[in-house]
């Protein structure tokens, strides 16, 4: 049986693909699958797959039409065989140990899930040899966590593949931000809480800052505005809702239950935020979308500026965007 799945959707990533698919060949733990899911690339990209299958007979290509990133990893999900897996974005590299350091910290402390740190490749993080290990519970918090917890990135983490398999979980295809949040949540929500949840803090995985064609850099350069671009507030109350729904009746957990719901809430103003100013890009000012962004930041600004995980220019952001139309 392989011991892990290595899930890598590909869409246009020509220029980083190989520095990627190489830091995969270079792992230590060789009992792997690497599962590349072509999303329809017009550039060299399905051409580079093609030739690292014929390199390695490890790699298992498929290639598909552009339906976007959710679907290509849900496409990787149905062919995971491994007893774990995880992901790779095909603009990012990972250091020789990604895979077996998280494969061994799961299979040492017994994990549902095994994380470690990720960097931009712009900046240095200071690698840690320092283990936490957490409960189900602690775990849905600290994926909030933006700064030293497990943060809300499905990469640099490793699943169980029968948790996955038994419950037919899959990303939502309906959101394009937040869904890599949305799955961890719905993961999470599948473990008991007895499980446990380890974070290692040594720094294995480098993710590429430089690129312009993100998801969110995109609704600053389209041509016009789409209204599914809204879907990244839905998606924040999606994952209220779903908090709620889930564990509100937990009462051995109500008091980070309130934090967590609070953490959820500052996401959601970050959002509205950021769709204002999408939204003030487009000169779309006056439509409802807007005023419902304004209303979802000045209902929770108290929560919000009083939350010690929002940085400061974060803050001064979502006060100014409330006074000012084009921030």
């Amino acid at each position: 049986m392989v011991d892990v799945s290595v899930i890598i959707p590909v869409y246009n990533t020509g220029k980083y693909l190989k520095r990627c698919f190489d830091s995969i060949l270079k792992q230590e733990h060789k009992n792997i699958e690497i599962i590349v899911i072509d999303d329809g690339s017009t550039d060299e990209s399905g051409k580079i797959c093609d030739e690292y299958a014929k390199r390695d007979d490890r790699f298992i290509v498929k290639h598909t039409e552009n339906f976007g990133v959710s679907n290509a990893r849900n496409l990787g999900l149905k062919e995971a065989t491994g007893k774990y897996f995880c992901f790779v974005d095909s603009d990012d590299t990972v250091s020789k140990d990604y895979v077996s350091l998280l494969y061994n910290n799961a299979e040492k402390y017994g994990c549902v899930v095994s994380a470690a740190r990720n960097c931009n490749d712009r900046n240095t993080v200071k690698s840690l040899d320092k283990i936490k290990v957490m409960t189900r519970n602690e775990a849905r918090f600290s994926v909030t966590d933006r700064k030293a917890g497990l943060k809300g990135f499905v990469c640099c983490k490793l699943y169980k593949t029968d948790i996955m398999k038994a419950n037919n979980l899959r990303f939502h295809t309906e959101f394009t931000l937040l869904e890599d949040l949305i799955f961890i949540f719905e993961y999470l929500k599948h473990c008991s809480c007895e499980d446990k949840i380890c974070l290692s803090f040594k720094v294995i995985y480098k993710y590429c800052s430089s690129r312009s064609d993100s998801a969110l850099k995109q609704r600053f350069s389209a041509p016009e505005y789409k209204e599914k671009w809204y879907d990244s507030v839905r998606a924040a109350d999606f994952l209220i809702k779903e908090n709620e729904a889930v564990f509100g009746i937990d009462k051995a957990a109500q008091k980070l239950n309130k934090r967590l719901k609070n953490e959820l809430v500052c996401e959601k103003v970050i959002q509205s935020v950021t769709q204002m100013r999408i939204l003030a890009h487009y000169n779309k000012t006056d439509d409802p979308t807007y005023r419902t962004c304004r209303k979802n930041i000045t209902e929770n600004i108290f929560v919000y500026l009083t939350n010690k995980h929002i940085t400061l220019k974060q803050k001064l952001g979502a006060i100014a965007i409330l006074f000012f139309k084009n921030i």
